[in-house]
């Protein structure tokens, strides 16, 4: 791990490696998972990128979690009328990640079998955001 982020950290340049170290220490059996979680977006903000303007997509966020959420570029063909979708490819062998996304959310995930096609990246678990 290497300070990357020394620029919204002046005088710690390890602040972002500190954060997820502490991050690990508070979920470990979330890490010990390492899931693969995509998020896609249903809708292009002003400037023709994803949008990912959800209070729950940012709950998620703000939890802290030692996952890499890979926020996709292309928009999902799901339709959506929830501002978040939960789907769960993993068939349930990500149990402390589903738990944490529940508890940062209040969403339940769905089984794999809602959306089959929501996965071309084979990703554990597939978050849509319906901005």
């Amino acid at each position: 791990m290497v300070p990357t982020h020394w620029k919204e950290c002046p005088g710690n340049e390890f602040c972002k490696v500190q954060e997820y170290i502490a991050s690990i220490l508070e979920s470990p059996f979330v890490y010990e998972e390492q899931p693969s979680i995509a998020v896609y977006s249903t809708q292009r903000d002003e400037s023709g990128r994803a949008s990912f303007a959800s209070p729950q997509y940012q709950n998620i966020l703000n939890e802290s979690l030692p996952v890499i959420f890979d926020e996709q570029t292309s928009l999902s063909n799901i339709a959506a009328e929830d501002p978040l979708i939960i789907i769960d490819f993993s068939d349930g062998s990500k149990p402390y990640t589903l738990a944490s996304l529940k508890h940062a959310t209040g969403v339940e995930a769905l089984p794999s079998s809602v959306a089959p096609g929501a996965n071309p990246g084979k990703h554990d678990i597939v978050v849509i955001v319906n901005p």
